[in-house]
């Protein structure tokens, strides 16, 4: 073997059936220092050289792949017919295979071999070529049959030999069973019957006649004796020691053994009852093809698997999508079929869980027959015995690739709809900026000629123009907050407040809009109503804002009604009026943005269509409810509901009220006013010129700082979007500075954004307030005298 192995370079060996390796050539590292020196890994080459190794007929040899991944291959060694051991060549690769390297990874993890080392034994383990291989097992199969037939014959030489010593003594044995078997025939539960050659019945036991009673009459027309001829024809030609066989009659089948008497003339027949035994063959038979045809009718891909996870069958529909044949599958075969980038994971897994015996759970891809991978779903349950310990495995993997392109198709849709929200939120914001900002210098013009101008008729046309401005500003808050909602980006606040005073705020709006149009306005908080929830104020606010609005828009004689009460777990609110009311078929668009129940061009109220829409989105995200009902003959309610958090009322004394007063004189102040827009720039210096301040301007962030850094500025009016550096950045580097030793300076942000990331993030900067734009005169300089 060892010249052999220098000539052809394959690694080969004898092996017993029990697995004992009796001379060998050519091991390798991987095989020495690995895998037959751990337990685990040495078992699966057990299994090899043991079971993998049967079933091959003599002069062929078989290949196949064991559990440590490499290639061996065996050929059989006969002595006299009977199988006695092998010749097998591994571990090897075959020339130009690509290995699994994450694999074999995964292995050295898993039993602990250091990787380095590892994947340098793999390396060195040979590539042979399938023509050598091939060449080689075929010596080696003829070299088995020569040593077959060489030991064979010594071995006969032999067995003749002892044969002729043993004939007398075994002679002698046999006879003497005779003598013992025919010593108790009366008392044997079983039936026996001796038979002449020519068919005439020479003795039956009781057993027997219990059965038969008229074994006499009978003759060969007994059923047992119906092949009679042939039974005799196979004594008299080649007598065999016994004849054994099965025979049914009358719904019994019984086993048979017939001993031939030479010398005698005759043949004793020795029959068992096996009736029981066959029923639960057949019913074992039937339960096992039950359960084949079971497995076979799943509608998904069924495998089950030995004990340590090794797997032994696969279903049909395994090999029908994969073209690949029921043994390339076994073992670890199955892991060849995944992607390449699943077959560490889905491996590692699978190994994991057998050893924790627990459930295994995983998605990977698969080889279609045509080579196009699909994703399974694979779930594998360990199946135990009445003690717990696990007898084997069974598996089933679902198709889930139309699943997958869904959700991909569905993630895709929703990343495009996300991106498109964020797209006309980023628009609408920047609209509302561009809107916003010309705006000031309007509403901000308007305000200051109604405090200077006391001409009836001109104030009359300035009135006009303020509520104009004052529907366009509502109607741009209207826009953003419809964009915010559907966002999802509209923060709730959880804050205690007094539930009354919350309400009362809102109605007191609407008191002078119900007067001038002759409605009772009713408020109504029920006493079992709490006095302090939390919530926020500000969104419960705005939505009653909307529906009382409604009310009194749409009432033209009777009453509006607002009703708070507790209801369970949450607090309901009812706007109740007796205006024109809704028509139920036109309820599904009362909550829909920019719908209106009357779009007609006759149409007598205007609007944008989105309060009610805003006031859904509001109420729901506070986990409520919002819905219209209805009601006979007259107007229309609408109620919402929010969730029912009761709090006690902080102590303490209650904040101050703000003061009204804002004409205090700060003419010695020095102010900064830091904005791009030059018509702002005039309108809020001839502002805060009536009160005897005369700000400094800059264009710029950059030369804000610059400007702040020259003078000694008691407050800085800094708008949020300005060239070569906006206003956060400027309030950054002000505030970095007075960090070393400068005077802090008050800086009121300025900005056309309304959400409250933008003013967290002015705050965060360094600001001290947020104004947004378009300003009011009484906001304005309300900031001045809370900073001076």
């Amino acid at each position: 073997m060892d010249d052999f192995y220098e000539l052809a370079g394959i690694p080969m060996s004898i092996i017993d059936l029990q697995g004992k390796v009796l001379v060998g050539v050519g091991w390798q590292p991987i095989c020495l220092n690995f895998h037959r020196a751990h337990p685990e890994t040495s078992k699966h080459c057990q299994e090899s050289d043991t079971q993998l190794s049967t079933n091959i007929p003599s002069g062929e040899f078989k290949l196949y792949k064991c559990k440590n991944n490499m290639w061996d291959i065996s050929t059989p060694m006969m002595l006299g017919g009977r199988h006695v051991g092998n010749i097998i060549s591994g571990q090897f690769f075959f020339e130009g295979e690509s290995l699994d390297y994450e694999l074999f990874r995964s292995q050295a993890r898993r039993y602990g071999f250091d990787e380095v080392e590892y994947l340098a034994a793999l390396e060195a383990v040979p590539r042979l070529s399938r023509t050598s291989v091939e060449r080689g097992m075929s010596f080696s199969a003829k070299f088995a049959q020569m040593l077959s037939q060489m030991s064979y014959s010594n071995i006969s030489l032999v067995r003749s030999l002892a044969q002729r010593d043993s004939l007398i003594s075994e002679r002698q044995t046999a006879q003497n069973r005779l003598v013992y078997l025919a010593s108790f025939p009366e008392q044997n539960p079983n039936p026996i019957m001796e038979v002449s050659l020519d068919g005439c019945l020479q003795y039956a036991n009781p057993a027997l006649r219990r059965l038969y009673p008229d074994l006499e009459t009978r003759g060969l027309a007994h059923p047992w004796l119906s092949d009679w001829e042939t039974i005799v024809r196979s004594f008299k030609t080649s007598p065999p020691e016994a004849i054994i066989r099965d025979i049914t009659v009358d719904e019994h089948t019984y086993q048979q053994t017939l001993h031939y008497f030479a010398e005698e003339g005759f043949v004793r027949i020795y029959s068992f009852d096996i009736s029981g035994r066959k029923t639960a063959e057949k019913s074992l038979q039937k339960s096992e093809s039950f359960y084949r045809q079971t497995l076979e009718s799943i509608p998904g891909m069924v495998f089950t698997t030995t004990p340590d996870g090794y797997c032994d069958y696969q279903s049909q529909q395994w090999v029908d999508y994969t073209g690949i044949p029921m043994s390339d599958h076994l073992g670890d075969g199955w892991n060849q079929l995944l992607h390449l980038e699943d077959r560490a994971r889905a491996y590692e897994a699978w190994r994991e869980a057998v050893e924790k015996k627990a459930p295994y759970d995983l998605e990977y891809r698969v080889r279609r027959r045509d080579g196009v991978y699909e994703w399974f779903k694979v779930i594998g349950r360990p199946i135990s015995d009445e003690m717990g310990a696990i007898v084997r495995w069974f598996g089933v993997a679902a198709n889930i690739n139309e699943l997958i392109l869904t959700e991909e198709a569905l993630y895709k849709a929703k990343s495009v709809a996300e991106e498109a929200t964020r797209a006309k939120s980023e628009f609408l914001a920047n609209m509302s900026h561009e809107i916003r900002t010309p705006m000031t210098v309007f509403m901000a013009a308007i305000e200051h000629l109604l405090q200077i101008d006391r001409s009836p008729e001109r104030r009359h046309l300035l009135g006009m123009a303020e509520q104009s401005g004052q529907c366009l500003r509502s109607l741009i808050d209207d826009i953003l907050d419809i964009s915010r909602i559907e966002a999802r980006k509209v923060e709730i606040e959880e804050k205690p407040f007094d539930l009354r005073a919350c309400v009362r705020a809102v109605v007191d709006l609407f008191v002078l809009p119900a007067r001038e149009k002759n409605l009772r306005l009713k408020m109504e908080v029920t006493p079992d109503s709490p006095e302090m929830i939390a919530g926020d104020p500000d969104k419960i606010g705005q939505v009653l804002i909307n529906l009382i609005g409604n009310a009194v828009k749409f009432t033209h004689q009777g009453e509006v009604r607002v009703c708070v009460h507790p209801r369970g777990d949450f607090l309901e609110f009812a706007v109740a009026d007796t205006g024109i009311g809704i028509p139920e078929e036109k309820h599904d668009m009362l909550f829909q943005s920019f719908s209106q129940v009357d779009s007609s061009f006759t149409r007598k109220f205007g609007g944008s269509g989105l309060g009610l829409a805003i006031s859904k989105g509001l109420v729901e995200l506070m986990g409520g409810e919002i819905s219209i009902q209805r009601r006979e003959a007259e107007g229309s309610v609408f109620t919402f509901t929010i969730p029912l958090r009761r709090v006690e009322r902080p102590g303490g004394p209650l904040a101050a009220a703000p003061s009204e007063d804002l004409g205090k004189e700060n003419s010695t102040a020095r102010i900064l006013l830091a904005e791009d827009d030059p018509m702002i720039r005039e309108m809020i210096t001839l502002v805060l010129s009536q009160r005897g301040l005369h700000p400094d301007t800059a264009a710029s962030g950059r030369q804000a700082v610059e400007k702040w850094q020259d003078g000694d500025f008691d407050l800085i009016f800094m708008d949020l979007q300005m060239p070569e550096m906006n206003g956060l950045e400027a309030t950054q580097a002000i505030r970095a500075r007075e960090a070393a030793g400068h005077k802090r300076t008050c800086i009121i942000g300025l900005t056309a954004h309304t959400s409250r990331e933008i003013r967290e993030e002015c705050l965060a900067a360094g600001m001290d307030q947020v104004l947004t734009k378009p300003l009011k005169i009484k906001d304005l300089l309300s900031a001045v005298d809370a900073c001076l």
